[in-house]
C-alpha cells in the first residue's frame, strides 16, 4: 500500500462476525463501534479504554484519532471518528 491510498479490508472472525476496516497510510482505522464489534464488547467499555489510552499518552491523540466521512445507510453523509490504536 502506498502512502495517501485508502483501502477497506473485511476481517472475518468466524462465519457470523465480520468488520470492515478502513487501511489507509500504512495504518489500520475502525470506528468506536467497529471496535466494540471486533472485541464483542460494549460502546461504552470503548470508550473507557481510549479515554484511559489518551490520558495515560499511551498514544496521543493527534496521532491516533482521524475524522472521516461515511455515508450512512440513509445515504446522508455524516463525520465520523476513527481510530488507530496501534
Amino acid at each position: 500500500m502506498t502512502n495517501d491510498e485508502t483501502n477497506i479490508i473485511i476481517y472475518q472472525a468466524d462465519r457470523k462476525h465480520a468488520v470492515k476496516l478502513l487501511a489507509r497510510d500504512g495504518k489500520i482505522w475502525l470506528t468506536q463501534a467497529q471496535i466494540a464489534d471486533l472485541f464483542g464488547t460494549s460502546l461504552s467499555n470503548v470508550n473507557k479504554h481510549i479515554a484511559n489510552i489518551l490520558n495515560d499518552k499511551e498514544l496521543e491523540k493527534v496521532s491516533a484519532i482521524e475524522f472521516y466521512s461515511i455515508t450512512a445507510t440513509d445515504e446522508k453523509t455524516y463525520t465520523v471518528a476513527h481510530y488507530s490504536l496501534e
